[in-house]
């Protein structure tokens, strides 16, 4: 199975603005509510912009998925009808929509002028558009998540060495060096950047913060960026991503006879992941995760095939070696803790 890599743009529809912010649009639909939706969902990528995200999957050549989301970081505050008309057996209406940003805080989506009357249909449609707009940066959020942790992390293989251990056991020893990938870090931080809802004053006290690091000259990641969030199901989301047994990241070894035929399979639990929780990678509290972008775990990986087991003899037939990022969820038997090179 293959996933194609995950490309963003911007996007800016053209629009008219009227009297008190009001944009007027057009939507077109079977039904008239359906025409109304759709006039309100271009009222809110034209007024707010959009961002937009593909994924497409593959598994043995063949298109299984195709997935494209849209997402506007707004809402529908007010409407009004201008005109409502009948074309070839559709529904079209013109509306002048009120768009409002969504990132505000403990946001107030109406406040009624009557003690009494409720205008059920336009506080629906605030509710409404406001969920959908949620529901969608979910969506567009967890394009990038779906790639955790195989684009998340790029591990260096270094040339072996075999050597003999003092129980006279070969011992062919795998240097590596494993680091966030940092083209899947700026996706993921330009993507929280779109998303945050939270005050970006420096006093703020928003319910969840994503920071991340970078460290040194020509860093990749300067400085520190700080993304808050009064949206607790993102944090979560992306906490489950990060934090979840499923997504664990493991190092997968592999070793390949002249045969092409796999001779030893392993999967092995970086050094960094001993922490509690997350280590120097990452680290992970309640609506809190701290990632340190340039954090690198040089380490060394050894196999050890024992001078009095069958498997000695297989040594004459290794043609290749290979480590890859996996997780745990793929992995087919007992994880093997790394301890610090000495």
């Amino acid at each position: 199975m293959k996933k194609a890599i995950v490309f963003l743009c911007l996007s800016l529809a053209s629009f008219f603005v009227y009297a008190n912010n009001y944009t007027r649009v057009t939507g077109i639909g079977n039904t008239f509510e359906e025409a109304k939706l759709k006039a309100f969902q271009i009222a809110i990528q034209s007024k707010v912009g959009s961002v937009i995200a593909s994924e497409r999957e593959t598994a043995n050549l063949n298109l299984i998925r195709d997935d494209i989301v849209v997402y506007s970081a707004g809402y529908v505050d007010d409407y009004k009808l201008i005109s409502q008309t009948y074309e070839n057996q559709k529904v079209k209406v013109v509306l002048d929509v009120l768009v409002s940003s969504s990132k505000i805080a403990n946001r107030l989506l109406s406040q009624s002028k009557s003690a009494k009357e409720f205008d059920g249909d336009k506080n629906f449609t605030r509710y409404d558009t406001f969920i959908k707009e949620k529901n969608d940066s979910d969506r567009i959020f967890q394009v990038i998540l779906n790639d955790y942790p195989f684009k998340a992390y790029d591990i260096e293989q270094k040339p072996y060495s075999l050597k003999i251990d003092a129980y006279r056991n070969a011992v062919i020893a795998i240097p590596f060096e494993l680091r966030f990938n940092k083209h899947y870090i700026s996706s993921l931080a330009e993507m929280l950047n779109i998303l945050q809802d939270g005050n970006t004053s420096w006093n703020a006290r928003p319910i969840g913060n994503i920071v991340m690091t970078g460290a040194g000259a020509g860093s990749w990641l300067t400085g520190k960026a700080h993304f808050k969030f009064n949206d607790v199901k993102l944090i979560e989301q992306l906490q489950g991503t990060f934090g979840s047994q499923e997504n664990s990241l493991r190092i997968k070894l592999t070793i390949k006879d002249i045969y092409n035929n796999v001779v030893i399979e392993n999967w092995y639990i970086p050094r960094f992941m001993d922490y509690n929780p997350g280590g120097f990678f990452y680290a992970m509290a309640k609506d809190y995760l701290h990632i340190q972008g340039e954090s690198v775990e040089k380490n060394l990986i050894r196999v050890v095939i024992p001078s009095d087991s069958a498997e000695y003899a297989m040594i004459r037939n290794i043609a290749k070696i290979e480590l890859s990022v996996d997780r745990w969820a793929n992995s087919k038997k007992e994880s093997i803790w790394l301890l610090q090179d000495k």
